[in-house]
């Protein structure tokens, strides 16, 4: 039994080989002369420029250093060759971190020096600026 088996598995790569060996015969292009292949010439592809990035106005998050809600920044982003250029850009203005400046950071509260301006200081702790 176990040679009939092997013989059989012998036999099927043999047929599995002469199987090959026609397709490929039959797959070959047919040359001039014997050993010689054909130069195949490939077909110049186009050059495409890259697509211009107009410019946008995009909106940044930022985290502030007391809180953890993020502040929204609109930042210009200007007109870019391609996506890379842009995404430089973007990257570059988001290295350069947040322009405006933190009201609980100034010096006399919420309002400046000024007193009076309609916001008390119990309800300006308490919630987070509107910008």
């Amino acid at each position: 039994m176990p040679r009939r088996f092997a013989l059989g598995l012998i036999g099927l790569l043999v047929l599995l080989l002469a199987v090959l060996f026609v397709a490929r015969r039959v797959a070959a292009p047919v040359a001039g002369r014997p050993g010689e292949t054909r130069q195949v010439s490939a077909l110049p592809t186009p050059v495409v420029p890259p697509t211009p990035i107009p410019g946008r106005r995009v909106s940044l998050f930022f985290e502030p250093k007391e809180g953890e809600l993020f502040r929204a920044e609109m930042r210009e982003i200007p007109a870019a060759t391609d996506d890379v250029a842009f995404l430089r850009t973007l990257a570059a203005a988001v290295l350069d971190g947040t322009r405006i400046v933190s009201v609980r950071s100034r010096k006399g509260g919420p309002c400046g020096a000024r007193t009076g301006c309609g916001a008390d200081s119990s309800s300006w702790t308490s919630r987070p600026p509107l910008w």
